[in-house]
């Protein structure tokens, strides 16, 4: 059950498409003890005017982004594969082959978003909805291992990865993503996204899995978010369910650039994203503390 769910999520969704749409797959890569973290980013724009399939790759030890863009017709997807030429990702593994960039991972052990009423996106009933953009959400944490040769640097990558998906033909106007696996619990994986989904109204989900068990906030289940702190360095939020609430803290640091789909899925907007943040959170039920904890390695966009 668990690998139906898993590829229902990881599938292309743009098949049908001729035009004016993106689809990118996200994953992000953490090894403790090498001190390393990566984001990858393979997709596809049909942006009419420059059509184009592309990876983005982020090494802040490198202190290094890059946006590798590739013909249209390198881009396929078959077999529950993702292939832009010579390189490959599925729900199991990421395979890069770049001429200063190798990578050779594999997942396992992954933390999946327990099945819903109405289907197993994270969107819920929103993912009907003709928004501009959607979200899907592939594991909240895996394991990873195998080995990532940078710049001739080989390095053996023993560690923990995230992955999900976006689509659509732009990113809204504003959003704030926060994705933290790196806990003093290993079994413990949280991610949230505040974006203006119409006009000014904010649509929201966070999903916070602690030892198998799913706390799952969002518009759709008549959740309440508040941003109470918001500037340069520290974000602060807010999240309340009936009973239970929980505080987000995170501490912002070291951005590097990415390119994200505008109107039409042009491949234009530059964002940045920090792989280096801190969060802290706390959990509380009936206005009692009932677990908190804290990662480093978070990945964070703040457009708010």
């Amino acid at each position: 059950m668990e690998m139906v769910i898993e590829m229902y999520n990881f599938s292309f969704e743009g098949s049908q498409k001729k035009h004016n749409y993106f689809e990118g797959w996200y994953i992000k890569i953490n090894d403790i003890k090498n001190n390393e973290v990566y984001a990858f980013i393979l997709g596809i724009t049909l942006y009419k005017q420059d059509p184009h399939a592309f990876i983005m790759v982020i090494s802040p030890n490198q202190k290094t982004s890059h946006y590798y863009r590739f013909n249209k017709s390198d881009f396929h997807y078959t077999e529950n594969k993702v292939i832009i030429k010579n390189n490959k990702l599925t729900s199991h593994s990421l395979k890069i082959v770049l001429d200063d960039l190798k990578v050779d991972v594999n997942f396992s052990k992954p933390i999946l978003l327990k099945k819903q009423l109405f289907n197993n996106s994270i969107m819920s009933y929103f993912k009907y909805l003709p928004l501009s953009t959607s979200h899907e959400i592939i594991f909240l944490k895996a394991s990873v291992s195998g080995e990532i040769i940078n710049n001739q640097s080989k390095i053996n990558i023993s560690g923990n990865c995230y992955m999900e998906k976006t689509m659509g033909n732009k990113f809204p106007k504003q959003w704030l993503w926060i994705e933290a696996n790196n806990f003093n619990n290993p079994n413990a994986a949280l991610v949230i996204a505040i974006a203006d989904i119409f006009y000014n109204f904010k649509g929201f989900f966070c999903v916070l899995n602690i030892n198998n068990k799913e706390y799952r906030f969002a518009t759709y289940n008549g959740s309440k978010v508040s941003i109470i702190k918001n500037n340069s360095d520290n974000i602060e939020i807010v999240i309340k369910k009936k009973d239970i609430m929980l505080n987000i803290k995170t501490i912002y640091k070291d951005d590097y650039f990415l390119t994200a789909p505008t109107k039409n899925g042009k491949m234009k907007k530059i964002i940045n994203e920090s792989l280096n943040s801190n969060l802290t959170f706390t959990l509380y039920e009936k206005n009692k503390n009932i677990v908190s904890d804290t990662s480093n390695y978070v990945g964070c966009e703040n457009l708010y």
